[in-house]
């Protein structure tokens, strides 16, 4: 079994985390007015699933995000500053710290393959790693209930297929559309609920359950702001409740300032590497999900070599400067 102590420990890195994690969204760098921002109606009567996923979809045009502005708060913990990169399809990397002052106290990222969460804070520096594919295909994820990827989809970079819908759109007593599909998963097909607004197509709330119906995790997306290069509309604002099994709730609050989107600063192969493990206790968190955690020596974690072709050019580039309201 995990120790209690360890289970702390992991709780309060993942809070720290993960509210690094999700600092997913895209701006511009003009100035723009305030009326500038607001996403545009796209239906005047009730949309279907297929109109509801030709515009959700435009964030298929999102292939790149970069910002060095995000504020995260979690309870008992100061407010944090990060910088974040992602790429398709899993490509993260972002480092971050308390303050300026602290320098890198964080470095997360994520590759094909795998991804890493590793901590200066506390008296241990720790990096928790696990590939993809073995995180997965396991049910019983003890404190870090959902994929990194889902993480991506909670900041609004949502995508609909009207093929796993489950039924058409139904109308909320609030007056937004709730859709749910199936998400199909090594384990089993997982149950998303979409909220959306039925003027603007702007996803308001992401609600997750896994294969046996128990809620995972929602995320409640507000101060959209739209980017007409692309035709999309981003939140500036999250709100993020994930639900382990057998723990409390963990809870985030995201905003997000400003940003880049599809503007490409570099092909260095080495964002997507695992960063040095020299002077870090190694947790695999596949062995802690299941009940076999140990911490490991760096001399005895054996990561993959990586090799990446360069990434492609993005053919459209935006940037831009977001208002907080």
């Amino acid at each position: 079994m995990i120790s209690e102590p360890l289970r702390r420990k992991f709780r309060v890195s993942v809070c720290i985390l993960l509210g690094f994690w999700m600092t997913a969204g895209a701006t511009c760098y003009q100035k723009r007015t305030v009326t500038d921002f607001q996403p545009p109606e796209v239906f005047r009567t009730l949309p279907d699933v297929q109109q509801l996923a030709e515009v959700i979809n435009r964030n298929r045009g999102i292939q790149q995000l970069e910002s060095n502005a995000v504020s995260v708060r979690t309870p008992g913990i100061p407010t944090l500053s990060s910088r974040i990169l992602w790429e398709r399809p899993r490509r993260f990397r972002m480092t971050g710290g308390l303050s300026r002052l602290t320098g890198t106290d964080f470095d997360l990222g994520s590759n094909d393959d795998m991804f890493w969460m590793a901590t200066r804070h506390g008296p241990s520096p720790t990096l928790y790693f696990a590939r993809h594919d073995q995180f997965e295909s396991q049910m019983n994820r003890q404190v870090l209930p959902v994929s990194p990827d889902w993480l991506i989809e909670a900041m609004g970079i949502v995508e609909l297929d009207p093929a796993l819908v489950v039924q058409a759109p139904t109308t909320r007593s609030d007056g937004m559309l709730e859709v749910e599909s199936l998400m199909n998963s090594q384990i089993g097909a997982y149950r998303r609920t979409l909220v959306i607004d039925p003027k603007f197509a702007t996803v308001r709330q992401v609600i997750l359950r896994d294969p046996s119906g128990r809620m995972l995790a929602t995320s409640t997306l507000s101060n959209h702001q739209h980017y007409p290069a692309l035709q999309v509309s981003l939140p500036h604002h999250v709100q993020v409740q994930l639900l382990p099994v057998g723990a409390e709730p963990l809870d985030l609050d995201v905003v997000i300032s400003f940003y880049t989107l599809n503007d490409n600063q570099g092909t260095d192969p080495d964002r997507w590497t695992v960063p040095n493990t020299a002077g870090y206790t190694v947790i695999d968190l596949v062995q802690m999900n299941a009940n076999q955690a140990n911490a490991l020596p760096p001399s005895a974690v054996q990561f993959p070599q990586y090799q990446y072709a360069q990434p492609p050019v993005p053919k459209t580039s935006y940037r831009g400067v977001g208002e907080i309201r």
